[in-house]
């Protein structure tokens, strides 16, 4: 019934072509925001940021752009960020001063096209299915030809195809298309690849993870899934670097800083650790769905929350990521210069 619903609400917003309204965050306050980090690390050898992902990573609209402006709803962000501010790779850029070609889109896959999970077989939908991560590489090689020796590449992908698919058996083959798609990025001259384990908050989350045929997935198979998916991901990276010796591999977590705001909210801010700020619906046309009862809320503090909506955190936890991911980088030799507590400590000024 829902799908019926949800469809039929699609339709008509697709047909009446409705006027955005005004973006939860304004411009100003957007470039604003992304700038907390401003050059305060130093790349090594670097001078490219490429990137593959879903929407942890969408950060220019992308998904906004193929769906015409409906999905995701305004109060979203400007910019059709899943979020209420800027996502890591934005902050992470702006810490190095590097320019970004980012073929990331919200719901992406790492191999197969997303039909938007819950409306399969919708045929005036197809043109809003969701390139994969092959398919995003395949667009960069139609852009770029190859990566240069001074790109770094990050490759984000995995949380859809479980919260989409978590059904039994499907992490040998989750593990094995992300090897794949790895693989495919070194022949094309990728030298620098940081890619990434599934975040813990995929277990925070108030959003349920489905299996094949759309029922919830008991939380904690899903939980045991998520871990033999970082366990078997890990030998996977272990055995391309012995494969590719010239190649630098790094698997980096952004566990830290979860578990960190977790024992320690009220150091950094938070005031809920499992309630989703906007409770709405992600598309627009929000006077359509208030006629259908779903109502778009934004809560009075998105500061003091580790979610933005269901499934995905808050800029100032973006913000966190970000100084995670840097401090790996630094470790590994791929950036200079970084101070991690002091970056953290500019996170904190996000309101």
């Amino acid at each position: 019934m829902k799908s019926h619903i949800l469809c039929s609400v699609l339709g008509i917003l697709l047909l009446s072509q409705a006027a955005h309204a005004k973006p939860y965050f304004q411009d100003a306050k957007l470039e604003e925001q992304k700038d907390v980090l401003a050059t305060t690390a130093f790349p090594i050898d670097i001078d490219r940021v490429v990137v593959l992902g879903d929407s942890l990573s969408d950060s220019e609209g992308r998904f906004l752009q193929r769906t015409k402006g409906f999905v995701p709803t305004p109060q979203y962000n400007w910019g059709g960020r899943f979020s209420n501010g800027p996502l890591w790779i934005e902050y992470l850029t702006h810490a190095l001063n590097l320019p970004t070609l980012n073929y990331s889109m919200s719901g992406a896959r790492i191999e197969l096209k997303n039909s938007l999970g819950s409306l399969p077989n919708v045929s005036w939908l197809d043109t809003w299915k969701v390139p994969s991560g092959f398919e995003q590489l395949d667009e960069f090689v139609t852009q770029e030809s190859n990566f240069r020796p001074s790109d770094v590449l990050f490759i984000n992908l995995g949380p859809n195809d479980y919260l989409f698919d978590a059904s039994a058996g499907k992490v040998e083959a989750y593990v094995l298309s992300l090897t794949r798609l790895i693989e495919k990025s070194i022949s094309l001259g990728a030298t620098k690849i940081v890619t990434f384990k599934l975040p813990s908050g995929l277990k925070y989350m108030t959003f349920s993870a489905k299996d094949e045929r759309g029922l919830p997935v008991d939380q904690k198979a899903f939980e045991l899934m998520i871990e033999k998916h970082n366990i078997l991901f890990a030998a996977s990276i272990a055995d391309l670097q012995k494969r590719y010796p010239d190649v630098r591999l790094h698997l980096y977590s952004t566990d830290d800083n979860m578990d960190t705001v977790r024992s320690r909210p009220s150091d950094f801010g938070i005031e809920n650790l499992t309630a989703p700020c906007y409770t709405g619906f992600a598309v627009a046309g929000t006077d359509i769905l208030a006629d259908l009862g779903i109502k778009n809320v934004v809560c009075q503090n998105p500061r003091g929350h580790v979610f933005w909506d269901t499934a995905h955190p808050t800029t100032f936890m973006h913000c966190l990521s970000a100084v995670e991911v840097l401090s790996q980088m630094q470790s590994e030799g791929l950036v200079d210069n970084f101070g991690a507590r002091a970056a953290e400590e500019r996170c904190k000024t996000i309101d």
